[in-house]
């Protein structure tokens, strides 16, 4: 289980995100890795923070290679973008486990302040 706690006003972002990762090997019991960071954040822009599956969750990387990415709608979109069309974690083995990112952004609408996306 991942915990996530965020706060956001005009000038900053809160969020904090534990860093516990589950990994299940072989169908064996669950083993736990520790330090493992389930964030990303942008000066300016906001903060991403994921929650469940990370085995192959390389959202982190796919937000840094798109350069100079915008707050607000650009954020929410390429977030969910990676989550449908690049991840794809209901394309595993057995469908998948959940997964869903929360993001917190400066964005120009309320809406854009704080959005969840999910499989």
């Amino acid at each position: 289980m991942t915990l996530i706690l965020s706060t956001i006003s005009s000038s900053f972002i809160a969020l904090t995100v534990d860093s516990i990762r589950t990994l299940i090997i072989d169908g064996d019991e669950p083993e736990y890795d520790t330090g493992y960071v389930k964030s990303w954040s942008r000066d300016g822009i906001g903060v991403v923070a994921t929650w469940g599956m990370q085995d192959g969750n390389n959202f982190k990387n796919y937000l840094d290679s798109l350069g100079n990415l915008a707050g607000g709608r650009p954020l929410v979109e390429a977030v969910d973008h990676y989550l449908t069309n690049e991840f794809r974690p209901q394309e595993f083995e057995g469908g998948g486990n959940p997964v869903g990112y929360h993001v917190a952004t400066f964005g120009e609408k309320a809406a854009d302040v704080f959005y969840v996306t999910d499989l």
